[in-house]
């Protein structure tokens, strides 16, 4: 069984992505929920609390298989937008932790 859950404000969109995985993808058991966040804010959301992957509404709908595939293979998936969007965080965090100093530098001997 294939769990997935179709989250949007419209459901006419919905519908249309439920249709799509009920036509394409046997065993597939879809769940829908509205959604009034950011798409990049939600997708990291999303992922920290343990989903698999994410696209954005824009995904062409063989972008859509292609993801869930590419999940019941064991790897995850999510949308060009949102990987820009933790590449960048990524860069973020890092940029942040090289301009703290290590910690031994600030040990001082009082010898």
């Amino acid at each position: 069984m294939i769990r997935v859950l179709v989250v949007d404000d419209y459901a006419i969109l919905r519908a249309g992505l439920k249709e799509i995985l009920l036509r394409d993808l046997d065993g597939v058991v879809c769940d829908e929920a509205a959604d009034a966040h950011p798409e990049d804010q939600y997708g990291k959301r999303v992922l920290q609390a343990g989903a698999s992957g994410y696209l954005k509404k824009e995904s062409a709908p063989e972008e859509l298989i292609r993801a869930i595939r590419t999940v019941l293979a064991g790897g995850r998936y999510v949308s060009p937008f949102l990987a820009e969007r933790l590449a960048l965080d990524y860069l973020k965090i890092r940029a942040a932790l090289s301009t703290k100093p290590c910690p031994s530098e600030n040990l001082r001997s009082f010898g």
